[in-house]
């Protein structure tokens, strides 16, 4: 875990790796999602914006949120 990790608010996510995000998937427990950027100042910056503040703008958080009936 690196240290953008633990200010994440966003539920859904699992980890950040170099270039991408990797969040819940959406078939059972065992899936994943992984969001995958052009660069890791690209992906920093939309954690920062995104998995750290307002992770409801999200798609995915959307798509999940649905899923849990949230």
């Amino acid at each position: 875990m690196n240290r953008a990790d633990i200010s994440v608010k966003c539920p859904f996510f699992k980890e950040t790796l170099k270039s991408a995000i990797k969040c819940e998937g959406l078939y059972g427990d065992g899936t994943s999602a992984v969001l995958t950027f052009f660069s890791p100042t690209v992906r920093r910056d939309y954690q920062r914006a995104v998995c750290c503040g307002d992770f409801r703008v999200c798609k995915w958080a959307k798509t999940l949120s649905e899923k849990y009936g949230e």
